[in-house]
């Protein structure tokens, strides 16, 4: 019986029960210009492909996007640059991090990714002129989170949380099943 949530834990373990996936939906458009991108005062971020530098400037720029963001300033930026030695993983990464820190916009214009804090009015008037991607400013990567785009994230949390629970109640409640039939049959004469 002490057995049982072991081999039940170690079960769900080897069937990739723990996991967690994740996807962010990017649009990769390109601007039209470079004057479609909103003019900051930009912290470099050179991603040459070694690791541990580009680890250590990953983690740099997350402290940098998350300072901008915390204290709302809209004068300052981090703009990530890609070299042809750059490794898929490290664009990955930067996207994680502008993910992570609810950064409001990020543009990517040829091989650099411009990450910034715009204003309400900002976002209003990009949604005035024909939405966030497309047409306005030539096409650039704008993620602007709205009400609902916040409320449908935490519906998706919750339904998360509600999913996980479904896949444990099921081993929780056989086992409580197991435990009262054991219990019943000692107590039987």
């Amino acid at each position: 019986m002490i057995l049982l949530p072991i081999l039940c834990i170690w079960y769900m373990n080897s069937h990739h029960a723990f996991d967690k996936y994740g996807a962010i939906d990017v649009f990769w458009g390109q601007p039209k210009s470079i004057d479609s991108i909103p003019h900051r005062s930009y912290s470099n971020i050179n991603l040459t492909g070694n690791d541990k530098v580009d680890n250590v400037q990953l983690d740099n720029a997350q402290l940098q996007i998350r300072n901008f963001i915390k204290s709302q300033d809209t004068t300052s930026g981090v703009c990530f640059i890609f070299n042809s030695t750059s490794k898929y993983g490290a664009l990955v990464k930067a996207l994680d991090i502008c993910r992570i820190e609810n950064a409001n916009a990020y543009v990517s214009y040829n091989n650099y990714i411009y990450v910034t804090n715009i204003t309400r009015d900002v976002i209003d008037e990009i949604r005035a002129r024909k939405g966030l991607c497309g047409g306005g400013l030539g096409s650039p990567v704008i993620v602007v989170k709205s009400d609902e785009q916040i409320e449908k994230e935490i519906k998706e949390r919750i339904w998360l949380i509600v999913d996980m629970s479904k896949t444990f109640i099921v081993s929780v409640i056989l086992y409580f099943i197991m435990m009262l039939l054991t219990v019943k049959r000692s107590l039987l004469p």
